[in-house]
């Protein structure tokens, strides 16, 4: 299940949403999205081609560039990497065919990517919380948001 999704452009964070309290990364989106950027970035300068997926103890965080933009969903780890995979790239069609011709002549405004959310719970791309509970209170993860923060703060 997707816990979080951020899109980037060139370094810039141009939406980044959870679904679900517990799941909020309580972190700072842009300096998030200057990591993945780089870490991506950096991966793509070996052979075998750039990262696709980093496995962490309790999440995995999934990579895809398409159209000069990174998207990265944070999911559960028990989420096969096909799914994931399929709805990264179902996310990114979505994502372009709506914002492309905005994208051309980006000038930094992002509050036009707000409705882009409701787009993916309407079209059944994610599901708000994490499916668990009815509620987010009653979440064991609530006590602990989102580890992989935590694990990425770790790295740095």
């Amino acid at each position: 299940m997707i816990q979080n999704l951020i899109i980037i452009k060139d370094g810039s964070t141009l939406l980044s949403d959870n679904y679900g309290s517990c799941h909020s990364l309580h972190g700072n989106p842009i300096l998030l999205s200057g990591f993945f950027d780089a870490l991506i970035s950096f991966s793509e300068e070996f052979e075998q081609g750039s990262l696709d997926q980093l496995k962490f103890k309790n999440t995995n965080v999934n990579f895809l560039k398409s159209d000069g933009l990174l998207y990265i969903i944070v999911s559960d780890l028990d989420d096969s990497f096909t799914t994931i995979s399929t709805k990264l790239r179902r996310i990114a069609r979505l994502f372009f065919r709506e914002y492309g011709t905005f994208l051309t002549d980006f000038s930094g405004e992002i509050t036009s990517f707000d409705n882009f959310k409701k787009t993916l719970l309407d079209s059944g791309i994610a599901q708000k919380n994490c499916g668990k509970h009815s509620e987010c209170s009653e979440c064991p993860d609530s006590n602990n948001p989102n580890p992989i923060l935590d694990e990425i703060l770790k790295l740095m």
